[in-house]
């Protein structure tokens, strides 16, 4: 060839021999093809913008100009200012919006500093187990870990961890901070107590753990005292301590009532609850002493045998023997069914006189109180509604006296033991008080 394009009086290509640039290899100085207009050449280096971007100038979107070129041109925009044409960089959220640039302006948060959006990172598959938008590793390194596993403490409440209080902290990692557990069961407190566990004096504190630490209770039913006796259990006599403690540490209680005896009505003042006055004493009986009629023998306690039971009839009194508050009351069992029996009253005590089938025990100056009928062998004095035995038998209106009391009753067996058809109980000696 004869071209000499830079007419430097040199043929063309013996000055590329000579090592002139024709990064192109077609023949053609690059110099002469940059003037020309033949290459583009957009930074003005005498080189074209194909050789430039072949020795490996950056061209992202491949349009055969180096990206500086496009930047600089404006033909792309870089608004991260990284040289890179932004149709080049990320967006990976989509909103228009260079990664980077979002990023950067504080758009949105990059908890990892990767340059990339934490939605886009989750996104792409790093682990959110809360859901939160916030990839696990940076909620770790926020200090959501409190057990050093590896996971947000909210993803151990989710699979399973207790978090009896709602706060998105295993509880385990709460009591290690600190949180009372008064009974070492591993749930706190303030969640038992939250769930209706006792705390009856209101101190925040469990009854049970109350308890242990001291505060009263006397019959270890974990309930502390003092709110058992603000929630109105009895302490009748107002020492601040349950009466049931009261009677377990000794304070008598003769009727087995869980009401000390001090509290009880005394109408007799005699130190003896009128429930657990002793209606009377038994004596004369048909064994161990003076015989029955016919050599025969009764039940311990009982008068002589009958023709119906030979265990005999037995007379007991209950109630209080007080001129004032008479509840005295004469039972009468084991007669006949259906016998006519007569309750009476002596002022002497005999241990045994034959008496028909039976003993006489009530002797002295002697006061009928009152017939009545058996119903299967019982009976009772006086009836409901009738005259108290205080009157009825004229007891004294001042002083002790001691009364002897006995039922005589029919036996209507002629061959039974004696002719005489009627029988006795034993006696009951009874002393009455104002």
């Amino acid at each position: 060839g004869t071209g000499d394009c830079d007419q430097n009086g040199v043929n063309d290509e013996l000055d590329i021999a000579a090592g002139a640039p024709d990064c192109n290899l077609n023949l053609q100085l690059d110099s002469c093809e940059v003037a020309s207009g033949t290459a583009a050449d957009c930074n003005f280096n005498n080189v074209p913008d194909s050789c430039d971007i072949a020795a490996g100038a950056p061209d992202c979107n491949l349009n055969a100009v180096p990206d500086v070129c496009d930047i600089g041109f404006g033909t792309s925009a870089d608004a991260d200012f990284n040289s890179i044409p932004d149709e080049c960089s990320l967006d990976c959220n989509n909103n228009g919006l260079l990664d980077t640039a979002e990023v950067t302006a504080g758009l949105t948060a990059d908890c990892n500093a990767n340059l990339v959006p934490d939605s886009c990172d989750v996104l792409a598959g790093v682990p959110d187990c809360n859901l939160n938008g916030v990839p696990d590793s940076c909620d770790v390194l926020a200090g959501q870990d409190c057990n050093a596993n590896g996971q947000p403490d909210s993803c151990d409440v989710a699979t399973g961890a207790g978090d009896c209080n709602g706060n998105l902290v295993p509880d385990a990692c709460d009591l290690a901070a600190g949180g009372v557990d008064c009974d070492s069961n591993a749930v706190i407190d303030s969640c038992q107590l939250a769930a209706g566990a006792p705390d009856c004096n209101g101190n925040g504190r469990l009854d049970s753990c109350d308890v242990v630490g001291g505060v009263g209770d006397c019959d270890g039913n974990q309930a502390i005292d003092t709110c058992e006796l603000a929630a109105g259990a009895p302490d009748c006599n107002a020492n601040g301590q349950l009466d049931r403690c009261d009677i377990a540490s000794g304070t008598p209680d003769c009727d087995a009532d869980l009401v000390p005896d001090s509290c009880e009505a005394d109408t007799n003042s005699d130190l003896v609850p009128d429930d657990c006055q002793d209606g009377g004493t038994p004596y004369c009986f048909g064994v161990g002493g003076v015989a029955c009629p016919c050599g025969n023998v009764s039940a311990a306690g009982n008068g002589c045998p009958n023709s119906q039971n030979p265990n005999g009839a037995r007379l007991d009194v209950i109630g209080l023997p007080s001129r004032v508050a008479d509840t005295l009351l004469l039972q009468g069992s084991g007669m006949p069914p259906v016998a006519t029996v007569l309750y009476f009253q002596g002022t002497g005590q005999s241990n045994g006189q034959v008496f028909g089938d039976g003993l006489r025990c009530a002797t002295g100056l002697t006061v009928r109180l009152g017939y009545t009928v058996n119903a299967n062998g019982a009976s009772q004095w006086p009836p409901v509604g009738g005259v108290a035995i205080h009157t009825a038998g004229q007891i004294p209106a001042v002083g002790a006296v001691t009364r002897y009391y006995q039922g005589w009753y029919r036996d209507a067996a002629p061959t039974f033991c004696t002719v005489n058809r009627y029988n006795l109980t034993n006696g009951v000696a009874v002393v009455w008080l104002p």
